[in-house]
């Protein structure tokens, strides 16, 4: 068997992988950060690809450049600058902006597609070419206990489209 645990009887160090991978377990954070300080360059060095070379410029970014000085200068510039804590927090307020404009425009143009199509469904409805439920914007606009005005169809439908994404408020949020 090449299972963790090959039976009942067979005991392996509790620290040893099935894929004979040694693993060392801590409860202090600083040794792995202390043994990942000493091996950066091990984990860091890659193989040279044509896939690398070519999606990095030659190599000019971080996540491809070969172990030396440039990917020294850019790791130190990523986390001191780029991906810090600092740079988060002052980022924070245009993510949101940003974040708050893709919804708005996703709305509008949602909107802009769908209201004309709402819009001449009630139309047919209301000139008999259609006489038969296909799908729910038909169901909205004949249900008879709540007559609901065109522009409460067009909100709900709306919903169901973003619902059809991801729950409505996460989407409006």
């Amino acid at each position: 068997m090449d299972s963790y645990n090959d039976g009942p009887n067979e005991h392996k160090h509790p620290m040893h992988s099935p894929w004979n991978t040694h693993v060392i377990a801590t409860s202090d954070p600083k040794i792995p950060l202390e043994f990942l300080k000493d091996t950066d360059g091990m984990f860091s060095s890659r193989p040279d690809s044509m896939s690398g070379y070519l999606t990095s410029d030659g190599y000019l970014n971080t996540a491809h450049a070969p172990m030396g000085g440039r990917w020294k200068k850019m790791k130190k510039i990523l986390s001191t600058e780029i991906l810090s804590v600092a740079r988060h927090k002052w980022l924070l307020n245009k993510r949101d902006e940003e974040h708050d404009n893709i919804i708005r425009n996703a709305i509008l143009i949602a909107r802009k597609y769908q209201d004309p199509l709402v819009d001449e469904r009630i139309q047919q409805w209301k000139d008999g070419v259609r006489t038969k439920q296909d799908d729910l914007l038909d169901v909205f606009i004949n249900l008879k206990r709540s007559s609901l005005t065109t522009d409460e169809i067009k909100a709900h439908i709306l919903d169901l489209m973003l619902a059809s994404l991801d729950n409505v408020w996460n989407n409006i949020e």
